[in-house]
């Protein structure tokens, strides 16, 4: 008997659905509160997010759901229901743009207040609160035994930031808000160029890492780039509030 392109057996569909019923069963949902024995403030830190997870829960559809609901139906095959995930991924995006706009000007707000020069907030807390997503994504992908999908996340993320969190702000700027067609607002005593250099050291240190191992990670290579991160951030710290190298200029732009 022939069936149409893509339309799995009843059988097939039927294993499918428990399987994807079972998956999304066994993954929480934002609203539940967090296990019993759980420290105190990560059930506080749970309900005073709450209102916020609760918006996310109801405008990011859940594409475990739509699976489910396909394979029920024994209509095609249930892990491609492409409408919901498109509709999930754009959603994500949108909630993402959202929260790293908030988490940028709390950031400059809160910098101004304790007179924390840009570099310092830039390298330390706004450095990490945008790179949690690549973090769990990557966590979530080696998990599930994908580590080429957890290390590209890792490079590919940095690549985007690079070319496009950077490139496509400045096209903008250059192109609708500058007289001459260019962007003046970067200095080196913002310590961008020892920035490049190291971050360009990182990924020649990564790239030998891997191919040392075979592309084998072990955990001397974590603890080895953990280390190396720690220096990085004693360095760019310290330069600031112990060699003073970025405070003139800091101190300069206040007064402007």
């Amino acid at each position: 008997h022939l069936r149409p392109r893509g339309v799995l057996p009843h059988s097939e569909l039927s294993f499918e659905a428990e399987a994807i019923g079972a998956e999304a069963d066994a993954s929480p949902s934002l609203l539940d509160p967090p296990p019993s024995g759980a420290p105190p403030w990560t059930v506080g830190l749970h309900y005073l997010l709450w209102p916020v997870k609760a918006l996310m829960h109801l405008t990011i559809p859940d594409v475990m759901e739509g699976a489910r609901r396909k394979a029920e139906r024994h209509k095609s095959n249930p892990t491609e229901p492409l409408g919901v995930a498109a509709l999930s991924a754009g959603s994500c995006v949108a909630w993402l743009i959202f929260n790293s706009l908030v988490m940028v000007t709390t950031l400059e707000k809160v910098g101004a207040i304790l007179d924390i020069p840009d570099s310092v907030i830039g390298i330390t807390i706004s450095a990490v609160g945008t790179s949690i997503p690549v973090f769990v994504a990557s966590s979530v992908a080696a998990r599930q035994g994908l580590g080429n999908m957890a290390v590209s996340n890792a490079f590919a993320s940095n690549t985007f930031n690079i070319l496009v969190g950077l490139g496509l702000p400045w096209t903008l700027y250059c192109a609708l808000v500058s007289e001459d067609g260019t962007y003046d607002g970067m200095s080196s005593g913002d310590g961008i160029v020892n920035s490049i250099v190291i971050l360009a050291a990182s990924l020649v240190l990564t790239v030998l890492l891997i191919l040392q191992g075979g592309f084998v990670l072990r955990m001397w290579h974590a603890r080895l780039m953990a280390a190396v991160y720690g220096l990085f951030l004693v360095y760019a710290v310290g330069r600031v509030y112990v060699l003073g190298l970025d405070n003139e200029e800091y101190e300069d732009n206040n007064d402007a």
